[in-house]
């Protein structure tokens, strides 16, 4: 195994983890009876992290399609704008059952993908950027 290949695994056992406190979080409200944060936008969140759990689990044992990777960057952009959006209107509100840790924990990682995406984005649609850094 190369140090690049150690890299991917823990890059993708640390966006699970978080992805998994993500979705526990949606859980929570939901548990909770926060009926002032609960709304289509977390069965969204909900349905986005399983596609997300399944195509890394899938991605242990087999390649995944391009296909499916096409399909899950355009629900993860998704899921980056409306999650973004949810914190917005969480904090805007009067909500105190929702504005916790998890909420917290939400807003940063989705920051830090929002960074990611683009800076992939603009990796792959930049050759001139991609041979600077190799």
């Amino acid at each position: 195994m190369t140090p690049s290949d150690t890299l991917r695994i823990v890059i993708a056992l640390f966006i699970v983890v978080i992805s998994a406190w993500i979705y526990t979080y949606t859980y929570e409200l939901e548990r909770k009876k926060c009926t002032c944060a609960i709304d289509r936008r977390v069965y969204f969140f909900r349905a986005v992290l399983l596609f997300l759990f399944a195509i890394v689990f899938t991605a242990i044992f087999r390649p995944v399609p391009r296909y499916i990777m096409i399909a899950f960057a355009v629900a993860w952009f998704l899921f980056i704008l409306i999650g973004l959006w949810f914190i917005r209107d969480i904090k805007g509100s009067t909500c105190a059952c929702a504005q916790n840790d998890g909420l917290q924990v939400m807003e940063q990682f989705l920051y830090i993908s929002l960074v990611l995406y683009i800076g992939m984005i603009l990796w792959g649609a930049s050759p001139v950027l991609r041979n600077a850094v190799l």
